[in-house]
C-alpha cells in the first residue's frame, strides 16, 4: 500500500507571528479535549478568529484531524474559497501564503478525486498545485504533490516515472530534513520494490518508512507500513523464515496476522475507515489463501475456517469503502469476492463481483487491476465452457500484464534504485555544507562579540597588571631555576608526543588504504553480480520458460534450479507439424560458462532442427557435436580444455505416439504401467572425444498415458540426508516410478521438496533439471 500526501505544512515565516496566539489557544484547547472534540475546538476558533490568514491555518489543522471524507472536503473547499478570494488583493509575502494554501487546497483535491477513481480529475489537480508550488519554492509541499503523481504513474504501470518522482520527492525531503516526507517516500519506493518483485529491497524500504514513522508517532503511516510488512511474511515467508516450506509458510502468516491486526487497532484509533477497510481485506487475503493457523482440528477444516473468515473479511471491507466511495479499493475488493466465490464454485456470484472489478478497473485506468479481473473471468468463463470470451479475457491478462512487468520496467528499476541513492548522499552533502557555512557565520559573529569583551576586559587587566606587577618581577627570580627544569621536561613531552603522533599517523594511512581496497573490492563485486543477473534475464529470453512456449509439451512439469544465478543446464523444445522436439542438456560446469554453452546448444539446435530441418534424433547430435568442435576450435590436444555437453534429444510424432531418441552420456526413463525401463545414451559427449562414432538412434513406440523423463545428473549427485551422502539414480528411480500416477505438477513438487529435505543445510553442488511429459 503507498502512502498519499492529503494535508501538506506551509511555512510562511513572517506570517507566523499574525497567527501565534490562535495556534497557542488552538494548541490549549487541544490538550483538553480529545478525539472529535478536538474539531469543536478548532471550529470554535475559527469562528472567532477576524484575519483570513488565521482563518486559512486553522482550516489546514481541521483538514488534517478530521479523517471523515464525506466531511474534510468541505473544510478544504473553504480553504480554495478564501485562498483564492484574497490571491486578488494580496501582496509580496501575503501573497505568497495564500498561495501556499490555495496549491495545498488543489492537492487535496486532487486526492480525493484519486480516491474516487476519478484519474484525469487527480492528475489535473496535481499538476495544477506543483506550479504554483514551485513558484514560492514551497519545497515540502511540492514534495507531497511529486509523491501523489508517482503513485498514479505507479498504478498506471509506468515504473520509471513513478520512480523519478518518488526520487524528486525524497530529494527534497531529505534538503529540509521532513521526517514524515521520507518516511513516505521511502514507503512508496519499498511498494516499487515490491510489486517488481524486488521483496527484500522492498522490506528493506519498508523498514526505514517505519521506524521514522515510530519516532513522529503517526499511528495512519505505521498502520500502512505493518501492512505492507505482513504481506511480505505472509506471501515470501522463506526470506524471512528457517524450516520445512510448511514451518515458513505458518510462521509466516501468523507473524502477516499480528501485524494487520497491529495496522487495523491503530486505524481504528484514528477514525481511518479507508485504512481500516484496507486492512480487513487483507486479513482476509490471509485467511483464504492459508486457513486459520490458530485452528487445532484437521487440516482441511482449519481451511473451511478461513475461507469463511475471508468471506466475513472482504464483505465489512466493502461496505466500509462503498460508503466512502474509494473506486480503487472497491476494485479490490469486487476481485477478492470473485476470486473466493469461484473456489467455492459459487459461478453466478463469482461472474459478477468479477465483471464489477473489471469494469471499475478500466474506469480507473489501472493495468494491475485490469489485469486480475480478466485472469478471474478467464477462468469463469472456461469452468461455464465460454472458450471464446475466456480466450478474451486471456488475450487482456496478457497485454495488461506486458505492460506492468516488462524488460524496460525492471532495468529503470534498477537504474533508479542507484540514481536515488547517489541523490540521497548528494542531498546530505548538501546539507552538511549548509550547517558548515552557519556555523561558520555563527562563529565570524561570536568572534566579534568576544573580541569586544576581550578589549573591555583588557583595559581592566591592564590596570591589574600594574598593580601586581611588582609582587610578580620578586617572585620571577626565585622560579627561574623552576622554569628551566620545567621546560627541558616540556621538550621531552614534545618530542614523545610527536613519535606518538607520526605512529597513529601512520596506522591511519594503512586503515585508509586497507578501506580504499575493500571498497574497491565491494565495487567490483557489485559490477560482476549485475552481469550476472543480466546474463540471467538473457538466458532466461532464450529458455521456454513461459507457460506459452511450453504448451507444446501437452501435460508436463519442469523442475529448474540452477546452482548459481545462471545454469549450464538447460531444455528447449520446438514442435514442426506434428513431430514435438524435446531436449535436456548439461553443459561443462555450471554459473557463468556453463550458461555461455547452454546459449550457444540452444542456438546450434534451433539452426539444426528449424532451418537445416534434420529430423532425425542421432543425426541431430553427430551435427551439433560438429558445430560444437568447430565453435570451440577442438583440436583433440593434451592439456586442450574439454569443454562440451551431455545431452538427451527426444522425437515424438504426436499423432502415431511414435518416438526417436538419442542420448550423450545421459538416459532416458520410460514410465508405462507402474514399470520403469532405461535408455542408455552413447558413452560420448556432444565435444571431441578419442573415440567418435555416429549416435546410436532409438525407436518405440509410446502408449497414451505413459511417462517420459529427462534429467541432468544435478539430482541424482547431491550430497545430503543424515550421513552426507550422494542421492543416486537408485532412489531418483524409486521416487519417479512411486509418485508417476501423480499429476504432473504434484511430481514437480514431491521432487522439490525430497531434493530440498535432502540438501538440508548443505550447498548445493550442481544445476538440477528433471523434464517430465504425460504421452
Amino acid at each position: 500500500m503507498e502512502l498519499k500526501f492529503k494535508k501538506i505544512q506551509t511555512d510562511r515565516t513572517n506570517m507566523r507571528v499574525q497567527i501565534i496566539l490562535f495556534l497557542m489557544l488552538v494548541n490549549m484547547l487541544s490538550a483538553m479535549t480529545q478525539g472529535s472534540d478536538t474539531i469543536d475546538s478548532l471550529k470554535l476558533v475559527f469562528e472567532n478568529a477576524k484575519h483570513d490568514t488565521i482563518k486559512c491555518s486553522i482550516l489546514n489543522e481541521m483538514i488534517s484531524a478530521e479523517y471523515d471524507e464525506n466531511i474534510w472536503p468541505k473544510y478544504n473547499q473553504q480553504l480554495l474559497d478564501i485562498s483564492q478570494k484574497n490571491l486578488k488583493t494580496a501582496k509580496n509575502e501575503e501573497r505568497e501564503y495564500y498561495l501556499a494554501y490555495y496549491a495545498l487546497a488543489l492537492n487535496n483535491f486532487g486526492y480525493l478525486y484519486e480516491k474516487q477513481g476519478d484519474i484525469s480529475k487527480a492528475f489535473e489537480y496535481f499538476n495544477k498545485s506543483l506550479p504554483i508550488q514551485e513558484e514560492i519554492d514551497d519545497k515540502l509541499g511540492m514534495a507531497g504533490s511529486l509523491l501523489n503523481l508517482g503513485m498514479i504513474f505507479r498504478q498506471q504501470g509506468n515504473i520509471p516515472k513513478a520512480l523519478e518522482y518518488y526520487h524528486r520527492a525524497l530529494k527534497l525531503q531529505i534538503l529540509i530534513d521532513n521526517k514524515s516526507g521520507i518516511a513516505t517516500s521511502y514507503n512508496n519506493i519499498g511498494f516499487v520494490y515490491d510489486s517488481q518483485g524486488e521483496y527484500l529491497k522492498a522490506y528493506e524500504y519498508y523498514n526505514k518508512a517505519l521506524n521514522i514513522n515510530f519516532l513522529l508517532k503517526d499511528k495512519s503511516s505505521i498502520a500502512i507500513c505493518y501492512t505492507n510488512i505482513a504481506f511480505l511474511y505472509s506471501f515470501h515467508n522463506e526470506l524471512f523464515f528457517n524450516g520445512s516450506k510448511d514451518e515458513c509458510m505458518r510462521n509466516g502468516h501468523i507473524k502477516a496476522i499480528e501485524y494487520l491486526n497491529k495496522s487495523i487497532k491503530l486505524q481504528e484509533e484514528i477514525n481511518d475507515k479507508s485504512g481500516i477497510a484496507s486492512s480487513l481485506n487483507s486479513l482476509g487475503s490471509l485467511y483464504e489463501t492459508f486457513g486459520d493457523p490458530y485452528c487445532s482440528e484437521s487440516p482441511d477444516e482449519c481451511y473451511e475456517l478461513g475461507q469463511k473468515k475471508a468471506l466475513d473479511l472482504y464483505t465489512k471491507s466493502l461496505v466500509l469503502r462503498q460508503e466512502i466511495n474509494n473506486k480503487v479499493g472497491i476494485t479490490i475488493s469486487y476481485e477478492c469476492l470473485s476470486s473466493l466465490l469461484l473456489k467455492q464454485n459459487k459461478i453466478g456470484e463469482a461472474f459478477r463481483f468479477a465483471d464489477l472489478s473489471l469494469q471499475t478497473a478500466k474506469e480507473l485506468g489501472y493495468p494491475e487491476n485490469i489485469q486480475n479481473a480478466a485472469i478471474l473471468l478467464k477462468k469463469i468463463h472456461e469452468k461455464k465452457g465460454e472458450y471464446k470470451e475466456a480466450l478474451e479475457m486471456h488475450e487482456l491478462y496478457i497485454q495488461m500484464r506486458d505492460s506492468i512487468i516488462n524488460q524496460e520496467n525492471r532495468k529503470a528499476t534498477y537504474k533508479k534504485q542507484f540514481q536515488i541513492e547517489y541523490e540521497i548522499q548528494f542531498a546530505k552533502d548538501s546539507i552538511t555544507h549548509i550547517t558548515k557555512e552557519k556555523e561558520e557565520k555563527y562563529k565570524h559573529e561570536k568572534a566579534i562579540s568576544e573580541q569586544r569583551m576581550y578589549t573591555i576586559g583588557g583595559l581592566i587587566g591592564f590596570i591589574l597588571m600594574i598593580f601586581v606587577a611588582f609582587i610578580s618581577y620578586r617572585a620571577f627570580k626565585n622560579k627561574k631555576k623552576a622554569n628551566i627544569l620545567l621546560e627541558q621536561k616540556n621538550i621531552e613531552i614534545y618530542q614523545q608526543k610527536e613519535e606518538i603522533s607520526s605512529q597513529r599517523d601512520e596506522i591511519e594511512s594503512q586503515r585508509d588504504l586497507v578501506t580504499i581496497q575493500k571498497e574497491e573490492i565491494e565495487e567490483v563485486h557489485k559490477e560482476v553480480t549485475d552481469s550476472i543477473n543480466y546474463a540471467k534475464r538473457i538466458q532466461e529470453a532464450v529458455l521456454p520458460i513461459s507457460e506459452l512456449s511450453r504448451s507444446v509439451l501437452g501435460e508436463h512439469f519442469v523442475l529448474f534450479k540452477p546452482k548459481n544465478i545462471v545454469s549450464g543446464d538447460f531444455y528447449w523444445t520446438t514442435k514442426i507439424e506434428n513431430q514435438l522436439f524435446v531436449a535436456v542438456a548439461d553443459c561443462t560446469g555450471h554459473g557463468v560458462p556453463g550458461a555461455f554453452m547452454s546459449m550457444l546448444g540452444i542456438s546450434f539446435l534451433n539452426e539444426i532442427v528449424q532451418k537445416q530441418e534434420i529430423k532425425k534424433a542421432n543425426q541431430i547430435l553427430n551435427i551439433l557435436r560438429m558445430e560444437i568442435i568447430n565453435a570451440l576450435q577442438q583440436k583433440g590436444l593434451d592439456g586442450e580444455q574439454k569443454d562440451g555437453m551431455d545431452i538427451s534429444l527426444l522425437i515424438v510424432n504426436s499423432d502415431t505416439h511414435e518416438c526417436q531418441w538419442a542420448g550423450a552420456n545421459n538416459p532416458l526413463y520410460i514410465i508405462a504401467k507402474g514399470e520403469l525401463t532405461e535408455l542408455h545414451g552413447d558413452k560420448m559427449p556432444i565435444a571431441i572425444y578419442p573415440t567418435m562414432k555416429d549416435f546410436t538412434n532409438h525407436g518405440f513406440v509410446l502408449q497414451k498415458g505413459d511417462r517420459i523423463y529427462m534429467f541432468t545428473d544435478g539430482f541424482a549427485d547431491q550430497f545430503g540426508g543424515p550421513q552426507g551422502k550422494k542421492f543416486k539414480y537408485k532412489p531418483f528411480k524409486e521416487l519417479l516410478t512411486k509418485n508417476t500416477s501423480r499429476p504432473m505438477s504434484e511430481q514437480q513438487s514431491v521432487l522439490m521438496e525430497t531434493f530440498l529435505n535432502w540438501k538440508g543445510k548443505l550447498d548445493q553442488v550442481d544445476d538440477v533439471l528433471v523434464l517430465g511429459i504425460k504421452i
